[in-house]
């Protein structure tokens, strides 16, 4: 899909099958060394979202920044929110979630697996016993949501997560120039909605997508929306700035 927009904005007029060959020629050569993929259980509706985040570095005008991409992939419908941050820190933790929510309707789903983040949790102790991030454990209860930490080493019970990153660096970012982070984090808005969440070329594929959309049956929470959290950040200034 990447390489057949990049080349449709060069003047191809080709279509999205001449391109998707490629796509065949691959299966073909898996298919002939034995390559195989574990099949993995679609969520029940409404059930699980699973929330990962990934790195990486684009050009944001003139300079060439890393950005931390927070992303949220629904376990039924596989509908994904992905919103991009200079760092993974509680706060665009927090703020993470509540806008992922707002993107799927101001509802959230019953359970979310999380990744093995120093926002997200603290020190083992003892081993057997997970102890979360107060503020982040306490703003998930507020929603009524229940946080599940991954497995070490069970790619099945993040995989969803991990995929989602993956998408959207190799999708959405790909070869793009964005002027600021806003300006980044409205195109993957518009990305999510018009690409992620079913723009599939193929009407069949669209429909399907389209239809575990429908289905999904999340949990409102228009009416549990959190105040904003006081945000307190150090600025430097000159001498000439200040008043004396």
């Amino acid at each position: 899909m990447v390489l057949h927009r990049e080349l449709a904005g060069q003047g191809y007029e080709g279509s999205y099958a001449a391109v998707a060959k490629v796509r065949v020629a691959v299966a073909g050569v898996v298919a002939r060394t034995g390559g195989k993929v574990d099949g993995a259980l679609r969520d029940g509706s409404g059930e699980q979202s699973q929330v990962d985040w990934g790195s990486t570095w684009v050009y944001l005008g003139e300079a060439r920044t890393r950005v931390h991409v927070f992303t949220m992939v629904l376990g039924y419908s596989r509908r994904l929110f992905a919103r991009a941050y200079a760092n993974e820190g509680l706060e665009a933790l927090l703020e993470g979630h509540a806008e992922a929510f707002a993107h799927f309707g101001v509802a959230r789903p019953r359970s979310s697996t999380t990744t093995r983040g120093r926002s997200s949790r603290r020190r083992r102790s003892p081993p057997a016993r997970v102890v979360w991030n107060a503020s982040f454990k306490d703003r998930m209860d507020f929603y009524g949501v229940e946080v599940k930490l991954c497995r070490y080493y069970r790619a099945q019970t993040k995989g969803q997560g991990e995929s989602g990153v993956k998408y959207v660096k190799g999708n959405a970012l790909a070869g793009r120039r964005f002027r600021d982070l806003e300006d980044l984090n409205t195109y993957l808005l518009d990305w999510c909605r018009g690409v992620a969440d079913g723009a599939h070329p193929r009407d069949d594929a669209r429909e399907a997508v389209g239809a575990l959309a429908r289905a999904e049956t999340l949990i409102s929470v228009a009416a549990r929306w959190p105040s904003p959290r006081e945000r307190v950040e150090s600025r430097s200034v000159r001498a000439t700035a200040m008043w004396r």
